[in-house]
């Protein structure tokens, strides 16, 4: 089958269109869009970003693996109080998806399509029919972002015809309606035309460029940093030798070589009781500037995923309270939302089918109360909650009219005018 013969003349969005006038993205060139930028390459960028640069893969670690191990609970929205804890539904949702030939788990699973989304802002899933489960798909298949793209059309209007799997031997073509394409929002001329999402990758790609060009040259100073010093007669500088032999010197050299070198004598000056001056040489101004100047590429890679520095070795500022609080910010701004937006098109996608199928409402949320980080919220809550109720209560004893009393619970406490006149005439039993 030909990359365009899964598509007939008809009828899409509304817009007569043929065959001919889709294509994959590459070759959406000859409508003069630049659709090559390096920062979309979405596999150079998971290459060069998580793969090659330590404070993104801990960034991107740290927000996979804390989103797949909250819990997540299964309700029917027809009745949420209700937890669904066994049937198809839940047990599909154990082991709910393939990753290259293996069934994986529900922790695997969320850990990958996280990963994924962070990394190169798209992750593309195809659904899997069995027999039993009918048009619902009963698992999904994870496809790696980095050699999918979406196939589209000669419009800015028209939404991905397909998508072109590029595999090791051959390119196959997946319709549109087989893949659950879950993606950040790119509204920049490359996202218009490829259909892709954006990736904070590719938002902070020149903070991130400088910070794996920092790490480079660190570890360049680090591994070529040449003599640690010089060794020389203090009473005769003007040689630049001690007036020995070169056999001498050269077992001389050997043996402070052997008391200086190892890990563990690291920053250690040894002596000798020769009249000797040691010359000590170090990092340049320039160096230690660039070592410094890559703490400010770290911040610029934390904000692009909405953490903060200080919970990945930027101790500058860090104290046990902001530590806190960045924790907190860590789940509110970072791993809920992402979890939230992945769980969105599962709900609206996947288990929607099985709704349909099942005449319910499925819907796939999260539990928070097990963050230890988000309790004292709900402490400070529940104490404010405590004070409020012993406060409605003397209210309701004092001995006023009822308008009166009606008064200072919508002032006082912000009920509206018909709760506080429910609650006015409620009879408190002493």
């Amino acid at each position: 089958m030909g990359l365009f013969d899964i598509f007939t003349k008809g009828n899409v969005n509304n817009l007569d269109v043929k065959s001919d006038d889709f294509m994959p993205m590459a070759i959406s060139q000859s409508l003069g869009l630049d659709v090559l930028n390096l920062s979309q390459d979405e596999q150079n960028l998971i290459n060069k970003g998580y793969g090659g640069n330590v404070i993104v893969y801990a960034i991107i670690k740290r927000i996979a693996q804390s989103g797949a191990d909250l819990t997540k609970v299964l309700i029917d929205e027809n009745n949420p109080e209700e937890i669904i804890e066994d049937g198809e539904v839940y047990d599909m949702l154990l082991r709910p998806a393939l990753l290259q030939g293996e069934i994986i788990t529900q922790y695997n699973y969320f850990e990958s399509i996280i990963t994924t989304l962070l990394a190169s802002g798209n992750v593309y899933q195809r659904g899997i029919k069995a027999t039993g489960f009918g048009d619902a798909w009963e698992r999904m298949e994870i496809i790696p972002s980095g050699c999918t793209t979406p196939i589209v059309g000669n419009s800015y209007l028209y939404n991905a015809q397909g998508y072109l799997f590029r595999d090791r031997l051959k390119d196959v073509t997946i319709p549109y309606e087989d893949i659950m394409h879950t993606k950040y929002f790119n509204p920049t001329t490359t996202g218009l035309a490829s259909l892709e999402g954006l990736s904070p990758l590719q938002a902070s790609i020149y903070s991130l460029t400088g910070s794996t060009d920092i790490q480079k040259a660190i570890s360049v100073i680090t591994k070529n940093q040449g003599a640690r010093g010089i060794l020389t007669n203090e009473a005769n500088r003007t040689g630049g030798g001690v007036g020995m032999s070169e056999s001498m010197a050269s077992k001389i050299k050997s043996a402070v070589n052997n008391v200086i070198r190892g890990i563990d004598k690291i920053g250690s000056v040894q002596v000798t009781n020769a009249s000797l001056k040691y010359l000590p040489i170090g990092m340049s101004s320039a160096d230690l500037k660039l070592v410094e100047s890559g703490v400010l590429t770290d911040r610029q890679l934390c904000n692009a995923f909405g953490v903060k520095s200080n919970l990945f070795n930027d101790i500058s500022a860090s104290t046990e309270s902001n530590v806190k609080e960045a924790t907190k910010s860590f789940y509110n701004d970072a791993v809920i939302p992402t979890v939230n937006k992945i769980l969105s098109d599962i709900n609206n996608n996947w288990l929607a089918q099985h709704s349909k199928r099942d005449n319910k409402k499925y819907k796939l949320i999260l539990d928070t109360s097990t963050i230890e980080a988000l309790q004292g919220d709900q402490k400070e809550e529940a104490e404010k909650d405590k004070i409020n109720m012993e406060g409605i209560n003397i209210v309701l004893n004092m001995p006023i009219s009822s308008e009166a009393k009606q008064t200072i619970l919508i002032d006082t406490y912000g009920y509206g005018e018909e709760s506080a006149k429910v609650i006015a005439n409620t009879i408190i039993n002493e």
